[in-house]
């Protein structure tokens, strides 16, 4: 009950509700005013057509569409003036808490998919008689959460150093995507796009998840994040170092020219997914590639032109020729982005044919040869052209020109103190890939004999050859004094 202020004889009179005097309180439908004797005041007990109505608040959420189950909503309960007011929610007609909040807006978790109906009302909170109607209800339809499908690729056979592809599919557009490591958020990743490109830097087992988000915007331009679930885990399980492709040749190295031959590359892993390169090992020059074959050694390599014949792993010549003399090497790869195996182990092809262009002369021509002789190269072909180059195969270096380990004079080759380490094939190749036969230099160690030893005592140390030469004078100095010794001594006798 609302009691009216003293009123004076200039306010008498008869007043409906919300007429009361002026400068009081509005008096709603219903309600009994007293009064004092100064001020009569006739109020009706019945509704009249100027009493006030209870105000009627309207619930908004936000985001209104596109809610999935176990998504956070925000309820706004809008009142003309909302100062002065406190709030309650319903859900399905139950109060969602005793407590009325201080604002008119309400964060509340969509439970489960399908349809969830709010309201929500208001109490003055300086009078706590005094309520609003229930607002409309509002009915929201939660779909599931989008069921996310982590896919990787390769699916087997991972190494150290291999890049895997992560990729989160989902249905629809605008999505932002989050990568998981073993549970943690990779955080400077990119979120726009739902491919995740990963360099595999540990052997071990690495799990992978993954998760999006949508902005939703409301009629005020604000916005809010939906958020999938995480997507089920990927194991990635990797192997430690990089498996080694093995190289072939059948039927044999050494071959005539028109003889069939076949190279073989092969991956020692259980994925089929390989596909191979083709390489030739080549002198340096700018533009080649540089491949570590041992701790010390280094060889290069070129990839050959028609290197994509051989991409099932083999690579055949039906019809070998003197230009295919070589050594060859291989390596496989697979994947996007693309992830390579080591180099293979090289392996030579020597072709000899009945009329090359250009002949090899080695000089001194012996069967033999060995260390500290010396040795000349000649490549002769019948108009006596300067354009040959003579390489050399060691299987601890690679392919070398003349110029690496010799010295060279037009088209012949000089070396002037033989080793064990110049063991080899040799041939003679043009800038246009023609080649002569290839021949093999085998150097041994130098037979051993007293000559050698005293030309390396000279040459260690000349004053010790005079020291022993001066021992041995005295020795045979002293020895023919003794013998003088017996003679007189048995004239004397």
């Amino acid at each position: 009950m609302q009691f009216l202020p003293r009123c004076n004889s200039s306010t008498s009179g008869e007043y409906s509700a919300g007429e009361i005097c002026p400068s009081t309180e509005t008096v709603t439908t219903g309600t009994t005013v007293g009064v004092s004797l100064d001020c009569i005041v006739l109020v009706s007990l019945l509704p009249v057509a100027h009493a006030q109505a209870k105000p009627k608040p309207t619930l908004r959420s936000f985001p209104w569409s596109l809610i999935n189950g176990e998504d956070t909503i925000t309820l706004s309960c809008e009142l003309q003036d909302w100062t002065g007011w406190e709030f309650f929610w319903y859900r399905n007609s139950h109060i969602l808490s005793n407590v009325a909040t201080d604002t008119n807006t309400f964060s509340v978790n969509v439970i489960n998919a399908g349809e969830t109906v709010y309201q929500c009302s208001a109490r003055w909170r300086s009078d706590h008689r005094y309520y609003t109607e229930l607002s409309d209800p509002v009915k929201i339809t939660a779909k599931e959460k989008p069921k996310l499908t982590l896919k990787v690729n390769p699916q087997s056979s991972i190494y150290t150093g291999d890049t895997i592809t992560l990729s989160c599919e989902l249905q629809g557009t605008g999505w932002e995507f989050f990568w998981y490591r073993n549970s943690q958020l990779e955080r400077n990743e990119l979120r726009y796009s739902n491919t995740l490109s990963v360099r595999v830097d540990y052997a071990g087992e690495t799990v992978y998840q993954c998760r999006a988000s949508k902005k939703i915007y409301n009629i005020y331009n604000n916005y809010n994040y939906v958020y999938t679930r995480l997507s089920d885990s990927v194991t990635i399980t990797a192997k430690g170092g990089r498996p080694h492709p093995v190289l072939s040749v059948s039927p044999q190295n050494w071959l005539t020219e028109g003889d069939s031959v076949t190279l073989s590359c092969e991956v020692t892993d259980s994925s089929t997914d390989w596909t191979f390169s083709w390489y030739t090992v080549v002198p340096y020059r700018d533009g080649v590639t540089a491949v570590q074959i041992n701790h010390v050694s280094i060889m290069y390599v070129e990839l050959l032109s028609d290197s994509s014949r051989g991409s099932g792993g083999s690579y055949t010549l039906s019809l070998s020729a003197l230009h295919h003399t070589g050594v060859y090497v291989c390596r496989g790869e697979r994947g996007e982005p693309v992830s390579h195996t080591p180099y293979s182990n090289p392996q030579p092809l020597w072709i000899s044919g009945e009329s090359p262009p250009v002949s090899l002369i080695i000089s001194p021509s012996r069967t033999q040869h060995f260390t500290r002789d010396s040795l000349s190269l000649s490549c002769e072909d019948q108009s006596n052209s300067t354009g040959w180059t003579v390489r050399r195969y060691t299987d601890s270096i690679g392919v070398l020109d003349c110029s690496q380990w010799g010295s060279v004079t037009g088209s012949t080759c000089y070396i002037s103190f033989l080793s064990t380490s110049y063991t080899g094939v040799y041939w003679c190749e043009s800038e246009s890939g023609e080649n002569s036969n290839p021949v093999n230099i085998t150097v041994h160690e130098a037979p051993f004999s007293v000559l050698m030893l005293i030309s390396s005592v000279v040459t260690a140390s000349p004053y010790l050859l005079i020291t022993i030469i001066l021992l041995v004078k005295c020795y045979r100095a002293r020895a023919h004094t003794d013998e003088d010794r017996i003679e007189n001594a048995v004239i004397e006798e």
